[in-house]
């Protein structure tokens, strides 16, 4: 399995909780970036307008059964099958990827942001 997540710099920047738990969870998910089956890439938040601005969105890729979008809203979520929404959400997916940062310079920022938060606290 793999997991490929594109990471606004904002939710890696806002304070939810102490500066510690904050330079822990970033520490974690840099270690997790390290996984040969994890890709984390961060979009820096200077690129201006794009796709995952509008809301989270998970795409499901299976290898027998049919791509699956899955978003959330402040109460409820949906999962769309529709094969037309699902390459609109791939489209959003590869336009993101091109604004985000490498794995490599990703794995950088959130090292640097960690320090950071960790000298916060």
């Amino acid at each position: 399995m793999r997991f490929h997540a594109l990471i606004g710099e904002y939710a890696l920047r806002d304070q939810i909780g102490t500066a510690e738990v904050m330079a822990d969870q970033l520490v974690h998910l840099r270690d997790l970036a390290g996984r040969e089956n994890v890709t984390i890439q961060v979009v820096p938040s200077f690129v201006g307008w794009h796709p995952g601005l509008v809301g989270p969105f998970i795409l499901y890729e299976f290898p027998d059964s049919p791509a699956t979008v899955h978003f959330e809203h402040y109460s409820s979520g949906a999962f769309v099958v529709d094969v037309v929404d699902v390459q609109e959400y791939r489209q959003a997916i590869d336009a993101i990827g091109k604004l985000a940062l490498s794995p490599e310079a990703s794995a950088e920022l959130i090292r640097s942001i960690a320090e950071e938060k960790g000298n916060e606290g």
